[in-house]
Parts: structure tokens; sequence; C-alpha cells
């Protein structure tokens, strides 16, 4: 099942190697006007491991992924489980395709006039948008939250 996300880039893993499979997770902002944002775990694998290494944190990106899943039983207990992993087969940044042989901060284009590729700056630079840290900025805002009073306040 073929699947398109727009967000924020806010992570990127590194890579892992097991056996012959390598592997790297990055973290996808989505639904960035909500209050509460999601973010998605996506995969990149072997021959396209390195396809966030040009992309700064913080550019907005837009992935081509595969939704894919899995059962697995466990052989000592006899459980089955299912497993689904969303699998990034092409990102672009400001609709201009990630080229994972590029420098940190540039993408590659086709240039009409000449027919070949060229690398561009992404428009991007890595403090256009803040850290995530993992910290919201208000602790309380989540609904079922007890609101904190300063010692203070009546």
């Amino acid at each position: 099942m073929n699947i398109t996300i727009k967000g924020i880039l806010v992570h990127k893993g590194e890579m892992v190697e097991k056996g012959t499979f390598s592997s790297r997770k990055v973290w996808v902002e989505i639904d960035q006007d909500q209050q509460y944002k999601q973010t998605l775990e996506v995969e990149v694998s072997q021959g396209k491991v390195n396809l966030f290494q040009p992309v700064p944190i913080g550019a907005e990106v837009v992935c081509e992924i595969n939704l894919r899943g899995r059962r697995w039983t466990n052989k000592e207990t006899g459980v089955e489980s299912c497993y689904n992993t969303l699998s990034c087969w092409k990102a672009s940044v400001n609709g201009k395709p990630v080229d994972a042989g590029a420098a940190p901060g540039t993408y590659t284009t086709h240039d009409a006039s000449t027919g070949y590729a060229k690398q561009q700056g992404s428009g991007y630079t890595p403090n256009q948008y803040p850290a995530n840290t993992g910290q919201q900025d208000d602790p309380n805002d989540l609904p079922f939250a007890k609101p904190r009073t300063h010692p203070s306040l009546p």
C-alpha cells in the first residue's frame, strides 16, 4: 500500500546493520497545525539507507512510503503478533527529489537546459526550526492533566 506523508524531519537515527541488511529510522512530525502533533517513525533500508543523509533536521519533507506488515509467532509461547513498518522509498524537499549521495543540506534537481542533474541548497538551515528536545512547552497541555498552581497564587 503506497502512502504519501508530509511533515518536518525531527530525528535521524543511526544506521543499523544485521548481517547483510542495513536500515535507518527517521522521525517525521505531521499535523503541524494540530494541538497534538503526530510523530511517525519511518524506516529506510538497503540502497535507500542514506536517503535522509543530505536532509537537515527541521526540513519539510514529503515521503513516499509503503505500509508493510508481517505476522510472527513466538515459538516458545505460541503467541502470534503482527508488526507494521512504514518503509520510505522516495523523499523530496521543496518538491525536489532527495539524492542519497548529496552533501548535507543539498538536493539534486534536473536541469532541463543541459539534461544533467545539478545540486542546489535545500533552502533550509538547521536552525530554522527549533530542535525537538522531547519536552513540551507546557506540561499541562494534556486534557486530562491536573492544573498546577503557583504557591503564591490563591
